[in-house]
């Protein structure tokens, strides 16, 4: 087995552990048990927790990424399509994406606190918010998008929305179609009215 596909195997064990006991549930004894793995080889690959965690969200936005591509391949390629793709792929509540989507609302919260987090989840959001907003402008150019709205400004509310649906999906608060009609009706305000 190369490198790449033990990292695979343990940061896939890792987000298994997370889905089940948070966080908290993670240590390098811990993943290597879930990965049946000795616990040498998870250090030789990730020198401490931390440094598995972060290539952890790594992982889960390689995932993340890989499923908008496969809704974006069955998407009509216009800009509301690809758009309602990708902010139905951020809300996935499948249980398949349970430990991305902890894993990803716990660095949330110790990013607060912990520059080093933040400064890591901004290497995600901003190429993210700037995506979304060239998707925004070309709908806009299409006479798809209302122009009454600025695009940057659009995709960093969007993406906020993403977040806290998401986490109110987490806990409950909410279900998976009320998430969805609320993106819907984000996305009918983009609209120009005919």
């Amino acid at each position: 087995m190369e490198q790449t596909e033990r990292q695979d195997q343990i940061l896939a064990a890792l987000l298994r552990l997370v889905a089940r006991g948070g966080i908290e549930a993670v240590n390098l004894r811990t993943v290597a048990q879930e990965a049946s793995c000795s616990l040498g080889m998870v250090q030789r690959q990730f020198p401490s927790k931390d440094a598995l965690l972060e290539a952890a969200i790594e992982y889960s936005m390689q995932q993340l990424e890989q499923r908008v591509q496969r809704k974006l391949l069955r998407s009509d390629p216009a800009s509301s399509q690809l758009l309602g793709a990708i902010l139905a792929a951020l809300i996935d509540t499948a249980p398949e994406t349970r430990g991305e989507t902890v894993i990803w609302l716990s660095f949330l919260t110790q990013a607060v606190i912990v520059p080093e987090y933040a400064q890591h989840l901004r290497r995600y959001y901003q190429p993210a918010q700037r995506e979304i907003a060239e998707i925004i402008s070309h709908g806009q150019r299409e006479l798809e998008f209302t122009t009454k709205l600025d695009p940057l400004e659009t995709a960093i509310g969007l993406l906020a929305l993403a977040d806290g649906l998401t986490l109110q999906l987490q806990i409950g608060s909410i279900t998976p179609e009320q998430a969805s009609n609320v993106l819907a009706r984000q996305l009918e305000g983009l609209m120009v009215i005919p």
